[in-house]
């Protein structure tokens, strides 16, 4: 019993002692396309100022992985996307921004060897999604909703010195929002249906990386 008692400390210790943490803090931009809240706007109020299929939006983030072993990690990461489109009319302008918060639970296969390290890997998690709209007055109105999403990432680090990397990486998005709704329980109402939100972005990020 204590043969066995101790052979388990042991595989513990050895375990922690081969394991990483890694943390990331990263900002970058996507390519996003939101067709609904493209045509929506497009047949409302863009006139000739029609937006196109793909936008540029910004997008900072955070990232706490886990090495369990020398091939995989785990990870979570929140994500925080936000764009606006405005469109200048007399005597108000009309503007749709919106933000996008995206926890995600993420798994990777890893490469690494001295200074560097390689991780490609996705995940998935909830999407909260937040819109403020603002037409014929100056005072915008807010909507939220949520739904879910998933990731698909590519990520690699250098080493700048012992424990700090510099980080670059490209992923792929895909977000179901739902239909936002307003503190009285209204929608954005688009050919005669409620808004219904959901986007595809690909982008590339830097950033800097601690792990030890």
């Amino acid at each position: 019993m204590n043969k066995t008692y101790t052979l388990c400390l042991l595989l513990i210790f050895t375990s922690s002692l081969l394991a990483q943490y890694e943390f990331r803090t990263s900002m970058g931009l996507n390519f996003t396309a939101i067709p609904s809240v493209r045509d929506y706007i497009n047949q409302n109020f863009a006139g000739a100022d029609q937006l196109r299929s793909f936008s540029s939006s910004v997008e900072f983030a955070f990232e706490a992985g886990y090495e369990f072993n020398r091939d995989y990690q785990v990870g979570l990461e929140v994500a925080y996307e936000t764009n606006s489109f405005t469109f200048t009319y007399f005597p108000s302008n009309y503007v749709f921004d919106y933000s996008i918060l995206s926890p995600s639970l993420l798994g990777y296969y890893i490469i690494k060897g001295d200074g560097y390290k390689f991780k490609l890997g996705g995940g998935a998690g909830p999407r909260l999604i937040t819109v403020e709209e603002t037409k014929y007055t100056n005072q915008p109105i807010k909507y939220n909703s949520t739904g879910f999403g998933f990731v698909l990432k590519a990520d690699g680090n250098t080493r700048l010195s012992k424990i700090v990397y510099a980080f670059i990486g490209v992923d792929l998005r895909y977000n179901l929002c739902g239909e936002p709704k307003g503190d009285n329980s209204s929608s954005i109402i688009h050919n005669g249906n409620n808004l219904n939100i959901k986007s595809i972005s690909t982008g590339i990020k830097l950033g800097v990386s601690v792990i030890f």
